[in-house]
């Protein structure tokens, strides 16, 4: 069931909206191990009635503070069985879901609740608001960055602790993420840097780990290969006896992060190997292709962020294939009959690998090769084979291939 891994990515990204650090991979599924699918923890509504359950879901009802914050946690284990058919759909009503967080939260902040309650509407408030403000569906011209940023100023104000420093954090984040979008990256990363450790020299709490982390993996996912793996070796520098100070596991964390930057800095430029077996048997060598523009993409079918780039690479292929631009999947799957299911449903147009038959083959395991720690992993080759670019997902991928082909 798609709807399934979306919802569900969601839900996990609520964990990111409260700052809290959980693994490096936060965003990305481990290759090894499949991630559960929580979607059967309720029943799917039929196809044809799917969007109006949805929106029945989505009525704030009257109630107390603990009533309605009660609502909200059985509304979330519901919405995991919806069986919305289409990306559009369910990116429509998680917008809306956001909207209902906010809208609850208001309700329950307007009874003058008690300091738990308060304090659990306020996270939720934040939660829908931050939702809608960097979502992976967020709409960046809604104007909700104002309404987040005077709910965070809202929040600096307060007494209680934590809440206070994530208002005073947000602001920050929100400088992290907008990063991205960056002209000069490492200019303006070194900037933004310096700010943070401002920040944290006055305002010394656990929570700093969580924005240091942040920073790290964005610079590490969205900054160029050889540049920022410089920059992330200063900063490791920096920032290591803050995060140790906290949790010697974070340096370790810290480590592993360093250590991929460089890797993949280490890869651009050079021409990648790789050979396998699609789901007929039928082998494939990335030569065959020499000559266009090649996106290879580590992936799986139990991956929700993995299933999340899947249309955005079909826009790409259907604007660049009769250009020159190719894409090959190397799929980690175990279970070559859920691919197989998979491609199927999907009538997925470019060639897929797996992973499985290909090693069942006695040939090279290129995931093992290139040390891919996390799905998806996405890189670009020149015509020549020649990898340019080892995080071309999202926003990435589309620039670059305007760059290359122009729009």
């Amino acid at each position: 069931m798609r709807t399934s891994y979306r919802i569900a990515s969601v839900l996990s990204f609520l964990c990111f909206c409260l700052f809290v650090v959980t693994s490096v991979t936060a965003q990305d599924a481990a290759p090894s191990e499949p991630a559960a699918d929580t979607a059967t923890t309720a029943g799917p509504a039929t196809t044809v009635d799917a969007a109006a359950e949805a929106d029945k879901l989505l009525v704030v009802p009257e109630g107390t503070p603990a009533e309605l914050l009660e609502h909200i946690k059985s509304t979330m284990m519901q919405i995991r069985g919806l069986d919305l058919q289409t990306q559009e759909e369910q990116d429509a009503f998680l917008r809306k879901w956001t909207g209902f967080c906010v809208q609850v939260a208001d309700k329950v902040l307007a009874q003058n609740p008690e300091p738990k309650e308060k304090k659990e509407a306020c996270q939720l408030k934040l939660q829908g608001l931050v939702m809608s403000t960097i979502g992976p569906f967020a709409d960046k011209n809604s104007g909700k960055k104002a309404d987040l940023l005077a709910f965070a100023e809202e929040l600096a104000k307060m007494d209680d602790p934590e809440l206070s420093i994530q208002g005073k954090m947000l602001p920050l984040l929100l400088q992290i993420i907008d990063l991205g979008e960056s002209k000069d990256f490492i200019k303006d990363a070194t900037a933004l840097r310096t700010k943070i450790l401002d920040f944290i020299k006055a305002n010394e709490t656990p929570e700093m780990a969580s924005l240091l982390l942040q920073f790290v993996m964005l610079c590490d996912q969205q900054g160029p290969e050889k540049e920022t793996a410089a920059f992330l070796k200063e900063t490791g520098e920096l920032f290591r006896p803050i995060l140790e100070k906290q949790n010697p596991q974070l340096g370790q964390f810290l480590d592993m992060t360093l250590e991929r930057s460089a890797r993949n800095a280490a890869l651009i430029g050079q021409e990648m190997k790789l050979e396998g077996l699609d789901i007929t048997e039928k082998k494939f060598e990335i030569s065959s292709v020499r000559g266009k523009v090649v996106l290879v993409d580590f992936w799986a079918t139990w991956c929700a962020p993995c299933l999340a780039e899947v249309p955005n690479m079909k826009k790409a292929y259907e604007k660049y294939k009769d250009k020159g631009f190719e894409i090959v999947g190397y799929s980690l799957d175990e279970d070559v009959d859920a691919l197989k299911a998979y491609l199927a449903e999907e009538k997925t147009p470019w060639t897929v690998l797996s992973g499985t038959m290909t090693v069942a083959a006695n040939l090279e395991d290129v995931a093992e090769t290139y040390q891919i720690e996390g799905i998806p992993a996405m890189f670009l080759l020149d015509k020549e084979g020649k990898i340019i670019s080892t995080k071309a997902r999202g926003e990435n991928l589309d620039k670059q291939l305007e760059e290359i082909f122009g729009k």
